[in-house]
């Protein structure tokens, strides 16, 4: 299914796994992790490896993860619901209505926390709206991810 992809529902693009993730024996060792862990995630090799992140951004990153970011935003390959995040921050970002702005701090902040205020060309307003307002992030929890944002670069 990894390399193929699948989806849910073919109606909902959140509820969709692209194809072209993994592949191969990439794919079969997702797979195998996901079916053993998944199921007993105390088990020796399960638990997850201390990573370079700290602070702010270990937070961000958790949060990431944790309340749905990464179901649309991938940090690794080219093909998501979302625009990419690697590289976003410090670059120039292309919007629906025609205009170039900087991927500053002000901007990552305000794309988190008002999703649909500035809309990336090619993608459509309320997609992130509709999962990140029902949340209610604090204003830490955006200073959070916005650390995650500016540490992929």
């Amino acid at each position: 299914m990894i390399a193929q992809g699948s989806c849910a529902d073919p109606n909902d693009a959140t509820r969709c796994m692209p194809s072209g993730i993994f592949g191969g024996a990439d794919a079969l060792a997702v797979a195998s992790f996901v079916a053993v862990c998944g199921r007993t995630p105390h088990r020796a090799g399960c638990a997850p490896a201390p990573g370079p992140l700290q602070g702010a951004a270990l937070r961000g990153e958790h949060l990431f993860q944790t309340r749905g970011c990464v179901g649309c935003h991938f940090s690794h390959g080219d093909t998501s619901t979302g625009p990419s995040l690697v590289g976003l921050a410090g670059s120039n970002v292309r919007l629906s209505d025609g205009r170039t702005v900087p991927a500053d701090r002000a901007y990552l902040v305000e794309s988190v926390a008002s999703p649909d205020a500035e809309i990336v060309a090619g993608y459509s307003p309320g997609m992130m709206s509709a999962r990140v307002v029902p949340q209610h992030l604090s204003g830490d929890e955006v200073d959070d991810l916005v650390a995650y944002l500016e540490w992929l670069g």
